[in-house]
């Protein structure tokens, strides 16, 4: 579902008048006084505006200031097989949060949505060990599969089997206080760092990605006659450097709600 929400967002930007550059990595952002240069190994691209949306790999681009104070884990998302799969629809089931005192006891359980995987979603999350998205750990091995069932799934619900059908890795970006990271680059106002952080991930981008389109600085197209082309010819107003991170809920609304009450 995350991919088909990502998919929609592009589409309609898209059919708004964004033109879009994929599969090229960013290696450079290089601001001076009147506009922002992006290089990729493809080319290079200028633009009044740059905002700075790279998922976990926003460490790599950002100021050394504001990637100092992320860190990257990596989380892994289960389906399993259940006695009666009917059970666990969105017509039968709410999304169920499982909250304990610790946050690596947390579980959460969505419902099979029409046209999803045939199979019960599942998962946990943990914040102890930091990775690198260029180099972390994609497979899930069986050994990782049976320890989540024994410890979160076996003793807290019914009718799941351990048969896992499908396991995905993906990342958090985190920041010490479970905030978004919504800010100016220190290198340059012209860049805007937007990052959905600390597990909220895409449920947040098209909000996020509002907030600076609506602001006249950002708006203002008809600038791009005033910018010089870049080495390849390439000239913007605006440029949006984005990489979609998945993500699902607060971390901070748990640990609030754990003042009050917890699940052993």
């Amino acid at each position: 579902m995350n991919e088909r929400c990502v998919e929609v967002q592009l589409r309609l930007a898209h059919e708004s008048g964004a033109v879009l550059h994929t599969n090229e990595e960013v290696v450079a952002i290089d601001p001076d006084s009147s506009s922002v240069t992006v290089t990729t190994p493809a080319r290079s691209y200028q633009a009044d505006n740059v905002v700075l949306s790279t998922g976990p790999w926003i460490r790599d681009l950002a100021a050394s200031e504001h990637a100092e104070q992320l860190t990257v884990t990596r989380q892994v998302v289960f389906w399993f097989d259940a006695a009666d799969l009917a059970s666990f629809t969105t017509d039968t089931i709410p999304y169920v949060m499982w909250i304990a005192r610790r946050d690596e006891d947390y579980i959460g359980l969505f419902p099979m949505p029409p046209g999803g995987t045939p199979a019960v979603k599942i998962v946990s999350e943990q914040f102890l060990e930091t990775t690198d998205p260029s180099s972390v750990d994609r497979t899930v091995s069986q050994t990782e599969i049976d320890t989540f069932y024994d410890l979160h799934v076996a003793p807290k619900f019914s009718g799941v089997r351990r048969d896992c059908v499908r396991a995905e890795v993906c990342l958090y970006v985190n920041t010490a206080d479970d905030h978004f990271l919504i800010d100016s680059d220190p290198r340059s106002d012209r860049i805007t760092l937007m990052s959905p952080c600390s597990g909220h991930g895409f449920k947040h981008s098209t909000a996020q990605a509002g907030m600076p389109s609506s602001s006249s600085s950002f708006m203002t197209l008809s600038r791009a006659e005033h910018l010089q082309p870049g080495p390849d010819g390439i000239v913007s107003s605006n440029l949006l450097i984005y990489s979609f991170l998945q993500g699902f809920r607060s971390r901070s609304m748990l640990r609030n709600l754990r003042k009050s009450w917890y699940v052993e």
